[in-house]
């Protein structure tokens, strides 16, 4: 599998869903200071290591929508998988591909309100 696409929606700058493409080799991000570059790749690591966005990485405007969304796309997908010993399938038999036959994987962050409590 090969990553196609990454994208963000209420994770630091990015309120909206935005969207970047990976061409087949990137060696590369660039951009002119604070326009996201390093939240992008700061995204990715979250995605892949398994980590979770502090709250400090909610979208400042995000509204009532209190969810940070980091979704991967890939594409090159193998021709079969194997789910079992004894159960062979494929990606696309199993409904695991978006309309353009691709493996889009979204990772959700529910984010509540932040409260600090004194001690007495």
């Amino acid at each position: 599998m090969r990553l196609k696409q990454v994208k963000l929606k209420n994770f630091r700058g990015y309120k909206e869903e935005q969207t970047l493409d990976v061409e087949d080799s990137i060696t590369a991000i660039v951009g002119k200071n604070d326009s996201g570059k390093s939240s992008m790749l700061e995204a990715l690591e979250l995605y892949f290591d398994g980590g979770v966005p502090d709250i400090d990485d909610l979208n400042v405007d995000c509204g009532e929508d209190r969810q940070i969304v980091i979704t991967c796309v890939f594409d090159d997908l193998p021709e079969g998988i194997t789910v079992d010993a004894t159960a062979d399938t494929t990606l696309q038999q199993e409904y695991m591909v978006n309309e353009d036959g691709m493996l889009e994987i979204a990772k959700v962050f529910r984010c509540t309100n932040k409260s600090v409590d004194k001690e007495p």
